[in-house]
């Protein structure tokens, strides 16, 4: 049975990924590389900020830079993240990516 694409979920970080770490500036490439994420595809944005801090400020610019809504996990402590999923043959399920602080997400290619 061919397995079918039902759309990926992308967590990714709002410091120093998004924004400058504890700033509001959108960093190179953020707005390239959101527009290329399939309608299709969720996005979760994860931060450790809380929810008052960032809810207005991300959904806002979201719907107004993608037209699409997104997902938040607030209040994360600063440590590592880690992404357990199973396999669905022939499909791996689980993917990391690190990028430097600040840096944005230019030049970044998932495939």
């Amino acid at each position: 049975m061919a397995q079918v694409n039902k759309g990926r979920t992308w967590f990714i970080d709002f410091d120093g990924v998004i924004v400058e770490h504890h700033g509001t500036k959108l960093l190179p490439g953020v707005k390239e590389f959101f527009k290329n994420i399939p309608d299709d595809d969720t996005i979760i944005i994860t931060t450790g900020r809380s929810l008052q801090e960032v809810e207005p400020k991300i959904c806002k610019r979201f719907r107004e830079l993608f037209k699409r809504d997104l997902g938040l996990l607030v209040g994360l402590p600063c440590g590592e993240r880690i992404l357990i999923n199973d396999i669905k043959p022939p499909m791996k399920t689980a993917r990391a990516v690190n990028v430097e602080r600040n840096k944005g997400l230019e030049g970044i290619e998932i495939d």
